[in-house]
C-alpha cells in the first residue's frame, strides 16, 4: 500500500493523529501488553511493525463500497502472519477501532471473521477479549455510555458474520436490560437506548421470524412502559408543555416497533453481504458474560438523559431517506462528537472523511448545533463549537456556511417556541461566531423585529446577540443597518458616582469620558520599568500625592487615578490609602468604607479600557484589593460598587465579576445576594446577563464546596485561609437555593396578579420568568436535590403552581428509581 497518491485505500495520506484513543474504564485486559496509542499515553513508543498494521487498520475502511471487500481480502493475509508477534496489540486495535469509527463497526466486524476462518484461535482470542471488555462495563455500571454502545454495536455486527453465536448474544443482552432495569433514571434511559441503537444493525431484527427478537423488544417495551419521561427538559414549548412530544428513545422504539413497515437501513458499508463465502462454515463462538453483578450496582453519578429532537432543516433536504436512515446517521454523528470531545480538530478530520449514501450534511451542522443545545448543560464550553464550526467551514465553507446560516435563522423563526435557554445559548455562541471568524451575517434579514414588541422573543434574541458581541468588542468592525440603532447596546464606556457622604459635602460625580482619550496600553507598558525605579525612591519623598488635610473625595480620586495610571507599585499606594486624613467621626461607620471605595471606583475607573487592560491591573493590585474587604459589609459593598460602575456596560460586568471571584476577591455569596436581592422588577431579574452572574457565583460556591471535601481544608484554590468547613459551605448553598425559589415565587406570583389585572406585558414576562426557572432547575438538577425537601418547607403555602411543579419534577428527574435507591444507600454514605 502506497503511503500516497490517489484516493481510497490505495492512496491518500490520514493525518497521522486521526486515531485518538478512548481512555477506557477497564483494566488492562489479561495478556495486553501495552495501551494502544502510546504518542496519547506516554507510554513506550510503537514499534514499527505496529505502525504499519494501525495505519492499515485505519485506511481499511477508505474507499468506495465495491473496493472495500478487496479491502478486506487483502489485509487479511497481512494480518494472519503478524498474529504470532502483536496477538495482544492486534485485539486492542480492532477494538479501538471499532469503537471510535462507529461507521465501519461492520467492516471491522468483517475482517475479523475473515481472519477467524482461517486462525480459529485467534477468533476465540478476541471473543474472549471482547467478553472481558463487556463483563467490565456492566461491573462497573458503565452501560450508559456511548464507547459501551460502540462495543454491542461491534456485537451485534460480529453475530451477523458468525462468529458470536446468537443464543450468548441475546443473553448479554438481556443482561444489558437488567442493567437499565436496576440503573438511576438517566442511566436506564441511555443503557436503553444503546441496546435498541445497536439491535438496528442485526440482521435477525429484520427476520420477522425470530422468537429471540421478538422477546428483547417484549423487554424493552416493559421497561418503556416504566420509564419516567423528563418533558420539562424539553427545547419547545407546545402548550404550554402539557402535549408530550417524543424523545430521542421513544423515536427510536416507534421505529424498531414499526420495522415492518419500513425498510432495512442502509447507509453505512455491509461487506459481509457480499463476503458470506470468505466465512462460510465458521462456528460461531459463545460470549462469557455473567449477569450476577447486575444486582449489585452502585449509584451512578449524574448522567445527560436522551433529549428531545431538535430539528433544523426540512425534511425535504434528505427526502430520499428514511427516518429510521436518519435516526443511524444521527446516531453515528452523536457518538462521534462524544468520542472525540477532547479533540475538535480530530472530530472536524472524522466528519469530513464520512460517507453514506443519504444527504448528511445538514445532519453534521443539526448534530453540531444539537450538541450545544443539549438540556440541562451542553457537554462542551462553546469555543469547543467554535473550533469544531470553524475546521469543517475553513475544509468546505461553501458547504456548510449556507447550512450554518439555515440552522441560526431556524432557531430565530421559532423563537416563540423554543425555550429560553435555547436562545440564550445560540445568541452567545453565534456572537462568539461572528466576533472569531469574521462571518458576515445579512443582519437586513432581521429588520422586522424591530416593528415588534420589545418583550417579543426574536426582538430579545437579536438584542442578546448585540449585546454579545459588543462584550466581546467586536460589533464596530460591523456596519449595522441604522435601523437597529434602538437595540444596539452603548460602546463599552462608563460612568460612575463616587458614593461618599460626607458633613456638608455632596456626591462626587465622574463624567464620562471618550475612550479615545484613554492612554494607550502599549506606550503605559513600556514606562513600567521606569515607574518601578521611581518606586524605589523613599515613600516620603512623594508625599506630594498624598491627599491634603482636608479630605476632599473627588481631589483624593484624581490622586489615587493618577496612581493607577503611572503603574506604581502596591506597597506606594498602600502607603497612600494610610495617609489619608478621613474625618474623625467614629459613629459614622461609611467614613471605615472610603478606602475601598476610593481605591475600586479608580482601580475599575482606570482599567475601563479593555478587559485586557483590567486584567493587567488585577494582577498588579489584586491582592491589595482582597485586603481592603475585610467583612460581609465590605463584600457587599464591593459587589454594589462593580455592578454600579458596569449599569450602562452590564455586558462587560459578565467578565469583571467573574474575574474577580476568580481571584478569591468577590465572594461568590454576595454576588448572589446580589443578583436576587438588588431588584424587584422581574424582568430585570431575569435578564440574560443578570442570571449568567447569578449561575457564574453559584458555580463558584459549588466548586468551594468540592474544595472543602479535599484533603487540604485550611487553603482555598487562590491560596487563601479557607473561613469555616464543609458543613459551613454546605449550609450557603442550601441557603442560596432555597433563597432563590423563594425569589422566583415572589416574582411569578407578582406577574399573576398584574397578568390578572391585563397589564401590559405581564403575560409575556410570566412566561419568560417560567423559563428562567425551568432553566434555575435543570442548570442545578443534581445540586438541589439534597435540599429539595428543605425548599419545599420555607416556601409559602401561596406559592405559584408552576414553582410547586417545577420541584416535582426535579423530583422525579433527580431522585434513582426504588431499586436503585435501596441499593446505593450504602454507597451515598461512602461518598
Amino acid at each position: 500500500y502506497r503511503s500516497s497518491g490517489g484516493g481510497g485505500m490505495r492512496g491518500g495520506r490520514l493525518p497521522p493523529r486521526l486515531f485518538v484513543k478512548i481512555k477506557p474504564l477497564r483494566k488492562r485486559y489479561r495478556g495486553e501488553a501495552a495501551d494502544l496509542d502510546s504518542s496519547d499515553t506516554g507510554m513506550k513508543e510503537l514499534t514499527q511493525d505496529e505502525i504499519r498494521l494501525k495505519d492499515l487498520m485505519l485506511r481499511i475502511g477508505q474507499g468506495n463500497e465495491n473496493e472495500i471487500p478487496r479491502n478486506i481480502e487483502s489485509f487479511a493475509p497481512a494480518l494472519e502472519s503478524d498474529l504470532e508477534r502483536h496477538s495482544a496489540f492486534i485485539h486492542g486495535m480492532l477494538l479501538e477501532c471499532a469503537s471510535n469509527m462507529p461507521q465501519n463497526a461492520a467492516i471491522y466486524a468483517c475482517l475479523i471473521a475473515v481472519v477467524a476462518k482461517s486462525k480459529p484461535e485467534f477468533g476465540k482470542s478476541f471473543v474472549d477479549h471482547l467478553s472481558f471488555e463487556i463483563q467490565e462495563y456492566i461491573d462497573s455500571a458503565q452501560t450508559h455510555t456511548t464507547s459501551f454502545r460502540s462495543i454491542v454495536r461491534l456485537a451485534c455486527c460480529l453475530h451477523n458474520v458468525k462468529v458470536i453465536s446468537e443464543e450468548s448474544l441475546f443473553d448479554c443482552i438481556k443482561i444489558c436490560i437488567e442493567v437499565a432495569r436496576r440503573s438511576p433514571a438517566q442511566a436506564s434511559d441511555r443503557t436503553l437506548y444503546s441496546i435498541l441503537a445497536s439491535l438496528v444493525w442485526l440482521d435477525l431484527l429484520w427476520d420477522t421470524n425470530s422468537e429471540r427478537v421478538e422477546s428483547i423488544i417484549a423487554d424493552c417495551q416493559k421497561l418503556m412502559a416504566s420509564r419516567n419521561s423528563f418533558l420539562f427538559l424539553d427545547r419547545l414549548r407546545e402548550n404550554n408543555g402539557k402535549k408530550a412530544r417524543e424523545d430521542s428513545l421513544e423515536r427510536l422504539w416507534r421505529l424498531i416497533k414499526t420495522r415492518k413497515e419500513s425498510k432495512r437501513p442502509i447507509v453505512v458499508p455491509t461487506p459481509h453481504v457480499k463476503l458470506k463465502s470468505s466465512f462460510a462454515g465458521l462456528t460461531s463462538l459463545d460470549l462469557k458474560i455473567s449477569g450476577e453483578n447486575a444486582k449489585k450496582l452502585s449509584q451512578a453519578s449524574y448522567i445527560h438523559p436522551i433529549q428531545y429532537p431538535f430539528a433544523m432543516f426540512v425534511k425535504k433536504m434528505d427526502e430520499k431517506a428514511t427516518e429510521l436512515e436518519r435516526v443511524v446517521v444521527s446516531n453515528i454523528l452523536s457518538d462521534i462528537l462524544d468520542l472525540f470531545k477532547d479533540k475538535p480538530k480530530v472530530v472536524a478530520l472524522v466528519l469530513n472523511q464520512l460517507k453514506f449514501q443519504i444527504p448528511y450534511r445538514h445532519l453534521i451542522i443539526e448534530s453540531i448545533l444539537g450538541s450545544l443545545l443539549e438540556m440541562p448543560r451542553a457537554p462542551n464550553p462553546p469555543p469547543w463549537y467554535g473550533a469544531l464550526l470553524y475546521e469543517l467551514l475553513r475544509k468546505d465553507g461553501k458547504t456548510y456556511a449556507p447550512l450554518f446560516a439555515m440552522a441560526i435563522n431556524s432557531v430565530y423563526v421559532r423563537a416563540g417556541r423554543v425555550d429560553t435557554e435555547v436562545l440564550d445559548r445560540i445568541a452567545s455562541y453565534f456572537a462568539l461566531h461572528i466576533s472569531n471568524f469574521k462571518y458576515q451575517w445579512p443582519w437586513n434579514k432581521w429588520q422586522s423585529v424591530m416593528e415588534m414588541d420589545e418583550l417579543d422573543e426574536k426582538r430579545i434574541f437579536v438584542s442578546e446577540i448585540l449585546r454579545s458581541c459588543v462584550r466581546l468588542s467586536r460589533l464596530r468592525i460591523y456596519t449595522l443597518p441604522s435601523v437597529f440603532a434602538p437595540i444596539e447596546p452603548p460602546r463599552p464606556s462608563t460612568r460612575y458616582y463616587i458614593d461618599i457622604k460626607l458633613p456638608n459635602d455632596k456626591k462626587g460625580k465622574i463624567n464620562e469620558k471618550d475612550p479615545s482619550e484613554e492612554d494607550d496600553d502599549d506606550e503605559e507598558d513600556g514606562k513600567d520599568n521606569d515607574k518601578d525605579e521611581k518606586d524605589e525612591m523613599d515613600v516620603d519623598k512623594n508625599k506630594e500625592k498624598s491627599p491634603s488635610v482636608t479630605f476632599k473625595p473627588m481631589d483624593a480620586f484624581d490622586d489615587l487615578c493618577d496612581l493607577f495610571h503611572d503603574r506604581r507599585k502596591a506597597a506606594l499606594i498602600t502607603q497612600w490609602l494610610e495617609n489619608l486624613s478621613l474625618p474623625s467621626d467614629e459613629t459614622n461607620p461609611e467614613i471605615a468604607l472610603i478606602p475601598l471605595k476610593l481605591f475600586l471606583s479608580a482601580f475599575l475607573e482606570t482599567s475601563k479600557a479593555s478587559i485586557s487592560h483590567f486584567v493587567n491591573l488585577l494582577a498588579r493590585y489584586g491582592p491589595q484589593l482582597r485586603s481592603l474587604i475585610t467583612s460581609a459589609k465590605h463584600g457587599a459593598e464591593a459587589v454594589r460598587i462593580v455592578a454600579d460602575f458596569h449599569s450602562k456596560d452590564d455586558s462587560r460586568f459578565v467578565i469583571v465579576a467573574g474575574k474577580l471571584m476568580h481571584s478569591a476577591i468577590l465572594h461568590p455569596t454576595q454576588v448572589i445576594y446580589w443578583s436576587l436581592l438588588s431588584t424587584d422588577e422581574p424582568l430585570e431579574l431575569m435578564r440574560y446577563v443578570r442570571f449568567e452572574v447569578l449561575k457564574e457565583a453559584i458555580n463558584r460556591m459549588l466548586h468551594r464546596k468540592s474544595l472543602a471535601l479535599s484533603r487540604n481544608l485550611d487553603v482555598d484554590d487562590m491560596g487563601k485561609q479557607r473561613s469555616g468547613t464543609y458543613e459551613t459551605v454546605q449550609q450557603e448553598v442550601k441557603k442560596t437555593f432555597i433563597m432563590a425559589f423563594k425569589c422566583f415565587s415572589k416574582s411569578i406570583l407578582r406577574l399573576q396578579k398584574a397578568k390578572e389585572a391585563k397589564t401590559k406585558g405581564s403575560e409575556k414576562l410570566l412566561e419568560y420568568t417560567h423559563a428562567r426557572l425551568r432553566e434555575f432547575g435543570r442548570w442545578f438538577a443534581t445540586d438541589i436535590r439534597p435540599f429539595l425537601n428543605d425548599i419545599q418547607k420555607h416556601l409559602d403555602k401561596a406559592a405559584p403552581s408552576f414553582v410547586k411543579e417545577e420541584l416535582k419534577n426535579l423530583h422525579t428527574f433527580c431522585q434513582p428509581d426504588d431499586i436503585s435507591e435501596v441499593e446505593s444507600k450504602g454507597n451515598e454514605r461512602k461518598d
